[in-house]
């Protein structure tokens, strides 16, 4: 499997406080929409033409590369992944990177556009500073 360069967590944390900072929330959402729609366009294909399936496949591998500590649960209506130790979060902890005070909204808008272009929901609850977190996605039965 590829390694990861996980550094570039700090890039983002410092990222997203700059847009904020200087150009404000809507600015750093704009951002993280245009980054959804950019750079999960690949995912988004493979669940329209796969369904939940490909989303399992891609944020296990993810995960898995990132030797983040969760459990993905599935049924045929729904992806309920539980991040136990958010490889991000740690990594920035651990390397004294600063923090962004909200880092776990990218979660919360890149998976409401994937959510968006796939015709499902999402919904997410977050506890950044245990750097954990419940990913829900879902299409209505």
């Amino acid at each position: 499997m590829p390694k990861v360069h996980k550094d570039f967590h700090g890039a983002l944390s410092c990222a997203f406080q700059f847009l904020e900072e200087n150009y404000g929330k809507e600015a750093l959402t704009k951002f993280l929409i245009r980054v959804a729609q950019n750079c999960y366009k690949d995912l988004i294909s493979n669940i329209n033409t796969e369904g939940l399936l490909a989303l399992e496949i891609y944020w296990r591998k993810i995960f898995t590369l990132e030797e983040g500590k969760f459990e993905i649960r599935t049924d045929e209506n729904s992806v309920i992944i539980e991040v136990k130790e958010c490889p991000a979060l740690s990594h920035l902890k651990k390397a004294g990177y600063p923090i962004y005070k909200d880092f776990c909204y990218q979660t919360e808008i890149i998976n409401s556009i994937i959510a968006k272009e796939t015709g499902l929901y999402s919904s997410i609850e977050k506890n950044q500073d245990k750097a954990y977190c419940i990913q829900k996605f879902w299409r209505e039965k």
